[in-house]
């Protein structure tokens, strides 16, 4: 998927804990596309390691299998949702884009949740900082999906571990939400919600709390 990680060398990329400074890490971004929506999703079909992500997606959009489409991402990051439309950036190779269709997928079926979050923004009841992690919070399902998926997959896929985003994604990172927050995931993805945030949200968190 491409987020800005931390590889497993580097450190944190919070600079919170021990260890140096990070390096961005984003495997194989940027490498020339040498495949199709559909093939990205038939990898999809062929193993998604008992995560069930694409079912998942499928009943949060009213039964009906969301649409792949090809196009430039939000911010970057290798794709997107909106409605019932999962977006994959071609400026990434396949196995990075297997992962992103996982996450998106992920996403999707969390519609409600996110919806739930930006309704309790509107309603002034959370900080800046509360609506990242809340946002966060809910994507990081699709992280813990795309990493158990590679781990049973990726020999079918014809990938190897470094050819994912998530690849630095350790073991306590996959089973701890406080440990990615804080010593995986960039800033850059943070940023993106929390000006969402600022955008939307600030004046009625302002007039919530005097």
């Amino acid at each position: 998927m491409c987020l800005t990680g931390c590889s497993k060398s580097s450190g944190p990329s919070s600079g919170s804990g021990s260890g140096a400074a990070c390096n961005s890490t984003t495997a194989g971004c940027g490498s020339a596309p040498a495949w199709t929506p559909a093939d990205i999703k038939s990898a999809l079909d062929g193993c998604d390691g008992g995560t069930g992500v694409w079912a998942a997606a499928k009943a949060a959009n009213g039964g009906k299998d969301p649409q792949v489409v090809t196009g430039a991402s939000v911010i970057g990051t290798g794709g997107s949702v909106s409605g019932g439309t999962i977006t994959l950036d071609t400026g990434y190779d396949k196995c990075n884009t297997i992962e992103t269709l996982i996450q998106e997928s992920s996403n999707m079926s969390h519609q409600a949740d996110f919806a739930k979050v930006d309704a309790d923004a509107a309603a002034g009841k959370l900080s800046r900082d509360e609506y990242i992690r809340a946002k966060e919070k809910i994507e990081y399902d699709g992280v813990q999906k795309a990493v158990k998926a590679e781990k049973a997959c990726m020999a079918k896929w014809g990938c190897s571990k470094n050819s994912f985003s998530y690849a630095s994604v350790t073991d306590a990172q996959s089973t701890s939400f406080d440990e990615y927050f804080d010593h995986w995931l960039g800033s850059d993805h943070k940023d993106y919600w929390g000006n969402v945030w600022d955008g939307n949200y600030k004046a009625a968190y302002d007039a919530a709390h005097p």
